[in-house]
């Protein structure tokens, strides 16, 4: 049983390693340096569309102005309906 679980433990550091070397000879990178390039560009994103870029902790509350209010709608004259058995 022991003899078993070592030659599954060694298959499988074998396979990661061949997986982790064909990943970067495919991509030129490792999976760790695709992960971190991919946080830094999306915070790069993130960064650059926020409109109003403050230092955190900064608050600022926006009012919303009230328009003109339209009228209000009073629509046709109240009919009385009857309750048809």
């Amino acid at each position: 049983m022991v003899k078993f679980l070592l030659i599954v433990a060694l298959i499988f550091l074998g396979l990661r390693l061949f997986w982790s070397g064909l990943f970067r000879s495919l991509t030129g990178f490792t999976p760790e340096e695709m992960r971190d390039r991919q946080r830094e560009a999306y915070e790069n994103q993130r960064a650059a569309s926020r409109p109003d870029a403050r230092a955190e902790g900064d608050v600022r509350v926006e009012y919303k102005r009230d328009k003109k209010s339209p009228p209000k709608d009073v629509g046709g004259e109240y009919v009385d309906y009857e309750e048809v058995d």
